[in-house]
């Protein structure tokens, strides 16, 4: 067996890399060895898709497109451990590659490794970066939302890490590897809360209730969809796992009444968690673990998660494999209690950035009464290493006058903690999964906008773990966006050299966490230099009324903080609210009560107008001036009160997007004179024609084959009734199954 050599993850070994015959992770070296030649591969694509583009810049590569973000994905860690789907997956690249330009050699990957010291370094960063941003891409990919300039980039990237190029140039990738996640994850967010809605806090138990039940762990909101669908009346409940945990808090996932609690805690701890479990285990995405014995006949994969051995649920979907084995497994035959890593029994999460901004008010009330001094994001990816009890008692040392930010699998080292609230506010809010750090710049975006600063003048710290390559790319975007004085632990990644390291010092005073108490002491002293001096924030005390509503305009339309902004901050992954529920439900209650004010405000007003328009109202119709959400709700603003969505504009027949970017509603663009696309395109429900098989404008797929729809609430028909919308304009009411026609 041919040694191995990687050091992508924080727990490589010796903190170096992990070397001979198997890493840290539990794999093997001919796996590894078969991820590299797979990366290889994809490189080899990348420029064969790029010679084509040359010639031929009109070109569509959709295929080429899903193997890239399969292909990278495949090759983050703990995904997969089958060399045999690896050597397929291979292949297709290969053939696909020859279809696209033939005769375009592969790349060694090796090379990478044994470059110069700094290169290496630079070239590793993007590659783990455009790993990370391919897993975040092929989740929004799997509910039909693309982004082209977030697919050319993968093609740019990984041409680029086979090219000679200088330390300047590969760092100026870099920082454009983050700035593309950044634009990833903001599509990402949108797939997720146009599919299923904006989360909300939600109370989660940890209590396994008695009879069958299975377990799904991973990131994919889609997969858990699926088997929801198909556990309904079976009499089999249904558990999330680690960063699946965030599921609870979308309201399309929590109307399945079999959506019960969570099992266990972050991904590190499932070999001891899964010992003799008497339930099947769904992996949708990574974390996976190599299997023991003593459960290794109810893990299932799906998706790109592959181990030896084990039943795989293919592209079909069909979950009836692992049904089955719940039934047979039967569950526990009592309710089984379960807890925390800090002993409490449930936790709390859904705190994405529509519930904490539609707070925002409150915040601003709290932040000039002194009752909010500080904001941290703590925690981030977790995993076994030691020290990584730092972010637990980090949390617990935070002051009773601030708040902390968590996100992904790093949240189970303090989210069952009770630390109380600030007048209702939790003060730990869970944000959801590594996936949906773009909440939290949202949030960070609309205090910078509210305090008109950056957010590097915010008191906000982010104290961050890290594990995997996901984690390396929300770096990337937090580095790209200009922030600083990041605490980033328990190590320091292999893969940054000194020099490399040197400069995120000089430029981002990024820093390798110590102790909680010196790095508390740390903080303290920043926030008294800023208090002496004359930061926004920390002179809350001269805020006006108008500042006040700023933040309250930043909750209806978290995007407008985007505007002019100069360095973002906040993102990364950690962990939990458990301050109780009550808490967590006032919270949340207070942003819906000061939405269904804002809202009878503008009915009231809407009453004032003329007789004709009060009819329409009556009548159930809308105003000129209102319009109707896709949530259903009926608002008159440029976004909507209730989910923060922007008002769509006027859909013109023929409407159609050059390839320049410009929309155009005659034969020629008015940008650049290019001709309209032939006729045989086909129009998307946002009124552009498209030819290939994703709305250049939107990101929607192109149906196909699609039957007719006629809303099966108020009997509304879309004009093409074979594209209908997501949501009935008129009630509201989502299309499915039940309004085939």
């Amino acid at each position: 067996m041919e040694e191995m050599f990687c050091f992508q993850c924080q727990q490589t070994a010796h903190n170096s890399g992990c070397e001979g015959r198997a890493g840290v992770c539990g794999k093997k070296s001919d796996t590894a060895n078969y991820q590299d030649e797979l990366t290889g591969a994809l490189i080899g694509l990348s420029r064969a898709v790029r010679k084509k583009l040359a010639l031929n810049p009109d070109a569509s590569f959709e295929h080429a497109d899903e193997l890239i973000l399969k292909g990278l994905f495949t090759t983050i860690t703990n995904v997969n451990f089958f060399n045999d789907t690896i050597i397929k997956l291979i292949h297709e690249v290969n053939v696909e590659k020859d279809r696209i330009y033939p005769d375009i050699m592969n790349y060694d990957v090796r090379h990478i490794w044994e470059d110069q010291e700094d290169i290496r370094s630079l070239k590793s960063l993007i590659l783990f970066g455009l790993r990370g941003m391919a897993a975040y891409a092929y989740h929004a990919y799997a509910l039909d939302y693309v982004d082209k300039n977030v697919l050319d980039f993968f093609y740019e990237g990984l041409e680029a890490i086979a090219s000679e190029k200088s330390s300047d140039e590969l760092l100026a990738l870099v920082l454009k590897t983050g700035e593309i996640n950044f634009r990833c994850m903001e599509l990402l967010d949108h797939a997720n809360s146009g599919t299923y809605g904006n989360p909300v806090p939600t109370e989660v138990p940890l209590t396994i209730e008695k009879g069958p039940f299975i377990v799904v762990s991973g990131h994919d909101l889609h997969d858990m969809e699926l088997l929801l669908k198909q556990t309904e009346g079976k009499g089999i409940n249904i558990y999330t796992h680690s960063e699946m945990l965030p599921a609870h808090g979308y309201p399309e996932l929590k109307k399945y009444s079999h959506l019960k609690g969570n099992f266990g805690t972050a991904w590190q701890s499932q070999q001891s968690e899964f010992h003799n479990i008497p339930a099947p285990i769904l992996f949708t995405t990574n974390c996976l673990m190599p299997v023991r014995q003593s459960y290794c006949d109810r893990v299932f994969t799906t998706s790109i998660v592959s181990y030896p051995d084990l039943v795989h649920i293919g592209e079909d979907k069909d979950f009836t494999p692992v049904i089955e084995k719940a039934l047979e497994c039967k569950g526990y035959p009592e309710d089984h209690p379960m807890t925390g890593i800090n002993g409490g029994s449930t936790v709390t999460t859904g705190f994405a950035h529509n519930a904490v901004l539609s707070n925002a008010g409150h915040i601003v009330e709290l932040i000039k009464a002194g009752k909010i001094r500080h904001i941290f994001l703590v925690g981030g990816c977790d995993g076994a290493a030691p020290g990584r009890s730092y972010y637990t008692d980090f949390a617990k040392a935070a002051p009773m006058d601030t708040l902390i930010l968590t996100l992904a699998c790093g949240k189970y080292r303090l989210n069952d903690l009770d630390l109380g609230s600030i007048d209702g506010i939790p003060r730990i809010l869970d944000m959801g999964q590594c996936n949906d750090a773009y909440s939290a710049i949202k949030v960070a975006l609309a205090l910078a906008e509210v305090f008109d600063c950056t957010v590097n003048d915010l008191p906000l710290t982010l104290v961050l773990s890290w594990y995997e390559q996901k984690a390396v790319c929300i770096l990337l975007t937090l580095l790209s966006l200009g922030v600083k004085n990041i605490l980033l632990g328990p190590t320091l990644p292999a893969f940054v050299s000194e020099n490399v390291w040197k400069i995120l010092v000089e430029n981002y005073n990024i820093q390798k966490i110590s102790t909680v108490e010196e790095d508390m002491k740390k903080i303290n002293q920043m926030e008294d230099a800023a208090t002496l001096g004359s930061n926004p924030f920390m002179m809350a005390g001269r805020m006006t009324d108008a500042t006040a509503n700023a933040m309250e305009n930043a909750a209806s339309n978290p995007n407008g903080a985007m505007n002019g902004f100069v360095g973002m901050g906040m993102s990364m992954n950690a962990g939990g609210a458990g301050a109780g529920f009550g808490a967590a439900q006032s919270f949340y209650n207070q942003g819906v009560q000061q939405q269904q004010a804002q809202q009878q405000m503008q009915q009231m007003q809407q009453m004032q107008q003329t007789e004709q328009q009060t009819a329409q109202n009556q009548s159930g119709q809308q105003s000129q001036d209102s319009w109707k959400c896709a949530c259903g709700a009926v608002v008159t603003g440029k976004f909507c009160t209730e989910c923060g969505a922007k008002k769509p504009e006027p859909i013109q027949a023929g409407r159609w997007k050059c390839k320049c970017g410009a929309m155009a509603t005659g034969k020629f663009c008015p940008e650049c004179g290019s001709p309209k696309p032939l006729e045989d395109g086909w129009t998307c429900t946002c009124g552009t024609v498209n030819q290939g098989k994703f709305c250049q404008n939107c990101g929607a797929k192109k149906p196909s084959g699609a039957p007719l729809y006629r809303c099966d609430k108020c009997g509304w028909q879309p004009e093409d009734p074979k594209n209908p919308p997501k949501f009935c304009p008129e009630c509201g009411d989502p299309f499915d199954e039940n309004d085939v026609q």
